[in-house]
């Protein structure tokens, strides 16, 4: 024939369940084992407008990717930046003392990091440790220096200030156990989690999620062996599905060396962050098998990806620079559209 880039599979239907022979035609399946070599733009990766021929000589049909089903309301922005100047927190505005009932000041050291969202409403939580209930704001604060205090309590990297609430001013605290959840929502509905894990911890079995992540690849453990190792790692956990997919989640994983976010590291031979402008992306998985069961509606496993993709649920990776890392969250899991119609 004329389509060499295409094959046909038949598939015939038995005349009985306990018969082996068959008596009719049940599917006829045309497949291309290359989307390159077939699609409009000669890559394998499609743009909304970009389409396959079907077949190609005579081309009578096209299946064109529409893009997302996404609008802007639907997207907001996620940003992570490292500051430089210490902050001061008054005894007013500050937690809640360790051992007392009192509010205290805090100073925190430069570098730390501001995590903030576009979005108009408060998106963020987490359990405070200084206090009952929990903190709520569009944006928090992770400290680096360990030199940091709040009152007489020194904090650890990895730990959380955010307010109380977004119409009150003073701070609360979420102390670092092994690894600290802030959840991530929208009308009251999470769709996805940040994890907070200094490297003490990911290095220490069983003590982190990123940690269980990363050895799930099978290849190796989650011990930074670089001469550069992140004090702090972020993973951005986002729901992947629904219904039976419910459970799974995409990754995005990046983390800070100093006062960068882009350096170069590496657990055994598997790559933690690179100083290519390009973060860690994991493929959607379920817990606790992770990267040891099925995991990526198409690829599967972790990969280093750069400035423009896009994950299973939706969400685009901005870019990633010394000092700030961005995102555009999406708030509602993504679908992707398509259209089959005739080529003219």
């Amino acid at each position: 024939g004329t389509n060499h880039t295409w094959e046909v599979a038949l598939g015939w239907k038995k005349a009985g369940s306990d018969s082996a022979t068959v008596d009719s035609l049940r599917t006829v399946v045309l497949y291309a084992y290359d989307i390159e070599d077939v699609s409009s733009n000669g890559d394998v990766d499609l743009d909304a407008g970009d389409y396959i021929p079907i077949a190609e000589n005579p081309e009578n049909w096209r299946l064109s990717y529409q893009g997302l089903d996404l609008t802007s309301e639907d997207r907001y922005g996620l940003q992570f930046d490292i500051r430089t100047t210490d902050l001061e927190i008054s005894e007013s505005r500050g937690p809640i003392g360790e051992g007392s009932q009192s509010q205290v000041a805090c100073t925190i050291r430069a570098p730390y990091v501001r995590v903030t969202s576009g979005s108009p409403n408060p998106v963020f939580s987490t359990l405070r440790s200084d206090s009952s209930g929990d903190l709520e704001d569009n944006e928090f604060i992770v400290t680096l220096d360990p030199t940091s205090v709040c009152g007489e309590t020194t904090l650890d990297q990895g730990t959380v200030l955010m307010k109380i609430a977004p119409s009150i001013d003073n701070y609360g605290i979420r102390l670092y156990p092994h690894e600290i959840e802030v959840t991530y929502s929208d009308d009251n509905e999470s769709f996805a989690r940040i994890l907070i894990t200094p490297r003490t911890s990911l290095e220490t079995p069983d003590h982190s999620s990123l940690g269980t992540i990363l050895e799930s690849t099978g290849q190796g453990n989650s011990i930074c062996t670089s001469a550069q190792c992140a004090d702090v790692y972020f993973t951005i956990a986002e729901r992947a599905g629904t219904g039976v997919s419910s459970e799974f989640n995409n990754y995005w994983i990046f983390g800070v060396n100093g006062a960068t976010f882009d350096f170069d590291s590496d657990a055994n031979l598997v790559p933690l962050t690179r100083a290519d402008e390009s973060i860690l992306y994991g493929h959607a998985a379920k817990a606790p098998e992770f990267y040891q069961g099925f995991s990526g509606p198409v690829d599967g496993g972790l990969e280093l990806v750069e400035e423009g993709y896009i994950s299973e649920r939706g969400s685009l990776f901005l870019g990633i620079n010394d000092t700030s890392v961005e995102f555009q969250m999406s708030h509602r899991l993504a679908r992707a559209t398509w259209w089959l119609g005739p080529s003219s």
